[in-house]
């Protein structure tokens, strides 16, 4: 039976950034996270909010808990990795706000990445998922004379439900103590301005759904 786990949440803005800017006392006074609630009220509770600040010239990584900020002079990424479901969780509202004191920053391409963590009881259950991206009378075997593979996959198509683009990815298989792999949903959406900005991120929750369906679905094909 494969076990299937919401792993985390991310939303990616591609653009001229300055990663400078961001530090735990600026996302304070700038009111970007909201203090009144966990696990920022916790945080900023201690004498230090933040387990990792690293900042260079070119470079930010700070993490908040949960919360973990990426930013570099192409891109800004928000990470969320406590969540039950996939609108549930605070990202959306602190790149509002993030944005809304850097509403000058040049954007030109908004992705949310929903990701999910599959753990498989066997191998052989393993491979028998693989085999839904990837059958084991593809062609591409003959070329490379072997079909003992571990294999990952993007699949990029139109959302139906929107404007957005999707890609629908398999991850590599991962064997530690556990045999595993992530599937991935990612919305990808044209910055067309800060209004359309917001009103794509209204989307979200429809998106979750669709994606919810579409594991369900993979599940249901694959138990078959």
């Amino acid at each position: 039976m494969v076990e299937v786990k919401r792993h985390s949440i991310n939303l990616v803005a591609i653009g001229r950034q300055n990663p400078q800017i961001i530090n735990a006392d600026w996302l304070k006074v700038n009111n970007v996270v909201p203090l009144n609630v966990s696990p920022f009220k916790e945080l900023f509770a201690q004498e230090k909010s933040f387990s990792k600040f690293v900042s260079t010239p070119v470079f930010a990584n700070l993490v908040l808990g949960p919360i973990e900020f990426v930013v570099d002079q192409e891109r800004f990424l928000i990470t969320d990795t406590a969540i039950n479901e996939w609108n549930d969780t605070r990202i959306f509202e602190i790149s509002e706000k993030y944005f809304s004191v850097l509403c000058h920053t040049p954007i030109r391409l908004v992705g949310i990445n929903m990701v999910a963590n599959l753990t498989f009881s066997d191998p052989r259950e393993d491979s028998g998922f693989q085999e839904l991206f990837l059958p084991k009378e593809a062609r591409v075997f003959s070329a490379i004379a072997s079909k003992d593979v571990n294999a990952s996959a993007a699949i990029r198509y139109l959302y139906p439900n929107g404007s957005g683009r999707l890609t629908l990815g398999l991850g590599e298989l991962r064997q530690k103590e556990k045999i595993e792999r992530m599937v991935h949903l990612n919305y990808e959406f044209d910055f067309k301005g800060w209004p359309n900005f917001k009103s794509e991120l209204k989307q979200v929750p429809k998106v979750g759904e669709y994606w919810n369906g579409v594991l369900n679905q993979l599940l249901r094909i694959f138990e078959k």
